[in-house]
């Protein structure tokens, strides 16, 4: 389980290889990791940390990822309001430069 800067919890469960096992069985991540290789790089690598559910072999992913935009940012920020509110629905457009977010309060 991993627990969120918010101290959210989040259950990250995958079907992966496990070398040990030889077979595809369900696996567990356990830790995620962002580090930036260089300060001028435009990249993050993420590691993130599984372990076998069978027979509880541990290992890790290195993936590169991008870093954020300020509009990626931005929606990343919007999707957390929709989370944290008791809202019917919401819809967030991005396009042309412009970022357009409406949301239908629950009537209450």
């Amino acid at each position: 389980m991993v627990v969120l800067p918010s101290g959210k919890r989040l259950n990250i469960r995958a079907r992966r290889r496990c070398l040990r096992c030889g077979a595809s069985t369900w696996h567990i991540c356990y830790g995620i990791r962002y580090e930036k290789p260089e300060p001028k790089t435009k990249f993050y690598v993420k590691h993130l940390f599984w372990s076998c559910e069978v027979c509880g072999t541990a290992s890790e992913e290195t993936r590169q990822v991008e870093e954020l935009s300020e509009q990626a940012m931005l929606v990343n920020r919007l999707l957390k309001v929709t989370e944290d509110y008791n809202l019917r629905s919401s819809t967030i457009r991005v396009g042309n430069g412009t970022v357009t977010f409406v949301a239908m309060l629950s009537s209450s």
